[in-house]
């Protein structure tokens, strides 16, 4: 099953932080392939997308072949990003470019394509039962698009107040958006394996609300997709046409089904520019977690930078490595104003600032 198939991290945001440049070996967790493909629009010279879900590969692999194959308007049919009957005709097009792992797969996942793959996640498919089914009984379509529409702040947070913030939204979201609905059918339980003491729908409901308050909405794909699904206009970073060309003849993205820390451990010293970590730590100990950072430090390039979020789990480079990292505290600021995707709490910036262990 596939947990999503669309990149819940701002890729604006990935690529600011990052600042990839042609000459980078770039790690990307694959997840919905999206910021993978986000980060191939920069032109870098290498992306290793990695993910221990195969799904997830196939999705992102499906995704490239997709824009690769056929052009601007009918990538964007295809994914899902606009009505279409002719998604079955566009993957016969692209089907004999795939892998065989990857054309078996969606062979057998018609209804996925007739529907678009972009939709396709098991979190995005919670997200259509909420905009589709709860939310309704919450707000109107109309009071929705209001809520949307760009305005000043003082505005935005009056709507908020008077128009958007009753009982019925509040007991909704967080009945909703609590760990015993989301776990059964938003996100994979192991998501929550290390954060059984912390209320999830408080903690969701409140960082909502600061997104709906002061936070950015207008052009807000992410925003707009949770509340709009599919009858957004918004389509995500990489679909932007001027990128979306750029991408097109690109052939260094290789993509790999493993786990994080096998894969890191069998690449060589010194081989890494950039590393977009995603959420990674989420379902991970800490003993796991500080293996990863131990190989990143060994797998890391001289000025390398890497980055990831927290969601509900705390997660950070361990004290004893810290001292090979400098912390962009002043970009975390400055890049969290503008993230558009609002349900993280914490959001990291590092750099390596020295050679580490098993650098010469």
């Amino acid at each position: 099953m596939i947990s999503y198939s669309q990149c819940w991290e701002d890729a604006e945001v990935v690529i600011e932080a990052l600042k990839p440049s042609p000459i980078d070996t770039v790690l990307s967790v694959t997840s919905g392939g999206c910021n993978s493909l986000a980060l191939a629009t920069c032109g870098v010279s290498a992306i290793y997308a990695i993910d221990k879900k195969p799904e997830q590969n196939y999705l992102l692999e499906l995704k490239l072949k997709a824009i690769q194959h056929l052009n601007y308007s009918e990538v964007v049919e295809f994914l899902g990003y606009a009505h279409s009957f002719r998604r079955e005709d566009y993957y016969k097009r692209i089907a004999p470019n795939l892998s065989d792992d990857a054309r078996k797969y969606w062979d057998s996942n018609g209804k996925a394509i007739w529907h678009g793959i972009a939709h396709c996640g098991k979190f995005e498919r919670y997200l259509h039962v909420f905009h589709r089914c709860v939310l309704p009984l919450i707000h109107s379509h109309k009071r929705v698009k209001q809520l949307l529409y760009p305005r000043g702040m003082a505005e935005q947070q009056i709507f908020y107040d008077t128009q958007w913030n009753t009982t019925r939204w509040r007991l909704m979201f967080r009945l909703f958006f609590s760990r015993f609905v989301m776990s059964r059918s938003g996100r994979s339980p192991e998501m929550f394996s290390q954060s059984q003491d912390i209320s999830a729908s408080d903690l969701y409901f409140l960082r909502t609300e600061r997104a709906l308050y002061s936070g950015p909405v207008r052009d807000n794909f992410y925003l707009s997709y949770a509340l709009l699904g599919n009858q957004t206009d918004l389509l995500p970073y990489y679909l932007h046409q001027q990128r979306s060309v750029q991408i097109g003849a690109f052939n260094s993205l290789s993509i790999y089904s493993t786990d994080m820390l096998s894969f890191l451990k069998g690449l060589p010293d010194a081989s890494i520019d950039k590393y977009n970590l995603s959420d990674i730590f989420e379902p991970l100990d800490v003993e796991t977690t500080n293996q990863i950072f131990i190989e990143i430090l060994r797998t890391a390039k001289p000025n390398a930078r890497l980055i990831f979020w927290n969601n509900l789990v705390h997660r950070d480079i361990p004290q004893n490595l810290k001292q090979y990292f400098h912390q962009d505290t002043e970009i975390e600021a400055r890049l969290r104003e503008k993230d558009r995707v609002f349900f993280y709490e914490r959001f990291y910036v590092y750099e390596l600032e020295s050679l580490g262990v098993g650098k010469s």
